[in-house]
């Protein structure tokens, strides 16, 4: 016997059943529209039940407007949670799609479900002529595969087009990212197959610091962005020899690397920074200095509020100054 009366579709039911519905209208802008609005509904009560969602999504994959095909893959990608080996098929043939938006979305989608057949067209994505395209697949698609890509993305990264090289370091850094599946045992990977072993991060962490010295200022920026976003303490003299490189995107990425991993010690050394020729790398040096500066930053702050040549970095300065006083009242 029912105990009370039976639920009703609450506003939110009948918005998500109003978009699935929609995904059948003839009209491509309303599906388009309602697939990327469907996107959403990753981000309702968690207790709701989205694979209806993902199932009335899946079709659209092969719809023959490219907005439509991106957006669905764009929700996709939001909606990875919900999804499994079905939609990695069905996304699989979107990593060719004639449509750069579809084949990036397609990239950030299935580079969340774990699924090996698309290691090597992801590989193939990283030569792929649009930037977009080349820049999601290295940063969202391989970040599930661990052991699976990282002797390809290893071997891609002494590839001789510099491009194929920065894409496998960025995509390098994804696998041995501080939220990665990493250090996991030997004897547990059979368990665990798409996780990286702790000798897989330290032979990822190597060729990382082998390419701070590649001739290619891309690669040695994103090899330097991918060693800032993990917690090998090995990395900070590598980080700090890099606030020297004569490539100023290289210094900008040290000193973000800095930032982001707490290394206090070098404070100092991005105190210096704030005289840097870059308005970018000056920029940074402020911004990390709000989190890791003491009263010596404090004093070149100061400097730097009144007599920096760039309005923007004499507000950031200004602004990263009332921070550290409020830090220390």
């Amino acid at each position: 016997m029912q105990d009370g009366p039976p639920d009703t579709p609450n506003e939110e039911d009948r918005t998500t059943a109003r978009l699935i519905a929609a995904l059948r209208d003839p009209d491509e802008h309303v599906r388009a529209g309602a697939a990327y609005d469907l996107a959403d509904v990753a981000y309702g009560p968690a207790q709701a039940d989205v694979t209806p969602v993902v199932d009335a999504l899946i079709p659209l994959l092969a719809d023959p407007i490219g907005d439509v095909r991106a957006n669905t893959a764009y929700a996709l990608s939001h909606l990875a949670d919900a999804c499994d080996v079905p939609a990695a098929e069905a996304l699989l043939p979107l990593l060719a799609d004639p449509d750069p938006v579809a084949r990036m979305h397609a990239a950030q989608a299935i580079g969340r479900l774990a699924y090996p057949l698309a290691l090597e067209p992801l590989l193939d994505l990283l030569k792929d002529e649009d930037a977009g395209v080349r820049e999601y697949a290295a940063q969202y698609g391989f970040c599930m595969l661990g052991e699976v890509a990282c002797q390809r993305l290893l071997a891609a990264l002494a590839d001789a087009h510099g491009e194929v090289r920065a894409g496998a370091a960025v995509a390098l850094g994804s696998l041995v990212s501080r939220d990665a599946l990493w250090a996991v045992s030997e004897s547990m990977i059979g368990r665990y197959p798409y996780a990286l072993s702790d000798a897989g991060k330290t032979r990822v962490v190597d060729a990382l610091i082998a390419a701070t010295e590649d001739t290619d200022g891309l690669v040695r920026c994103r090899a330097i962005g991918a060693l800032g976003w993990q917690g090998d303490l090995r990395t900070a003299s590598v980080l700090v020899q890099a606030l020297a490189d004569a490539d100023p995107d290289v210094r900008v990425a040290a000193v973000d690397g800095l930032h982001q991993c707490g290394v206090r010690a070098a404070a100092s050394l991005l105190v210096g920074m704030l005289a840097d020729a870059s308005l970018a790398v000056r920029l940074h040096a402020v911004t990390a200095l709000g989190d890791l500066g003491d009263e010596q930053a404090l004093t070149a702050l100061q400097v730097v509020q009144w007599h920096d040549g760039d309005a923007g970095v004499r507000e950031a300065a200004n602004q990263t100054i009332a921070r550290l006083q409020g830090a220390n009242p």
